[in-house]
């Protein structure tokens, strides 16, 4: 179990270690790829827990990512993983 102050103290290491100088189009891209990534989770019927636990990934990761948040290529890549897991069921 996660308390909310250790989740946001762990949502706030990721954010620093991925956010970057970024220019205004990555800033677009990446919350593009976002709003994406809510909506195949939305499709799956699947909560940002239940994706972390069936991947493997970090919750942080997730919700610093669908909110815009990070590098473009993390989160092509966590949306490649959404996918596919989408595309086996």
């Amino acid at each position: 179990m996660t308390f909310p102050g250790t989740a946001m103290t762990r949502l706030a290491d990721y954010r620093d270690e991925m956010l970057h100088n970024q220019s205004p189009a990555e800033t677009r891209r990446i919350q593009q790829l976002g709003g994406h990534l809510r909506r195949l989770l939305k499709a799956a019927r699947l909560s940002r827990q239940q994706f972390a636990e069936r991947t493997g990934l970090a919750l942080e990761l997730i919700v610093a990512v669908e909110n815009g948040y990070g590098r473009p290529e993390t989160a092509q890549r966590v949306l490649r993983l959404a996918q596919a897991w989408l595309d086996s069921r």
